[in-house]
């Protein structure tokens, strides 16, 4: 597998993720898009998320460890660890 179509496919599984979470966020608004979503830094935070599937792709891609199928797979999990990184703990009370 090449560099290039690690970073498609992370990009691909992130994607997916990320489009099943925005449709369950519309799906329980009845249809109804949130506002938020028109805006730039809406938009830049999931081109960040998507971004995040195809930077864990590549590096494991650095180490040999992941087929075109598994690319996808971890991809799908790059959201996940950009949000995880981003955001604020929540609940911790100080």
């Amino acid at each position: 597998m090449s560099l290039t179509l690690a970073v498609v496919l992370g990009a691909l599984g992130a994607g997916i993720r990320e489009l099943f979470e925005l449709a369950e966020v519309v799906r329980s608004r009845r249809g109804d898009i949130p506002d938020d979503w028109r805006r730039s830094p809406f938009v830049i935070a999931e081109l960040l998320r998507v971004a995040g599937g195809s930077v864990v792709a590549v590096a494991l891609y650095g180490f040999d460890q992941v087929g075109p199928g598994g690319a996808v797979v971890v991809g799908m999990l790059g959201p996940a660890f950009v949000q995880r990184i981003f955001d604020p703990p929540r609940g911790s009370a100080r």
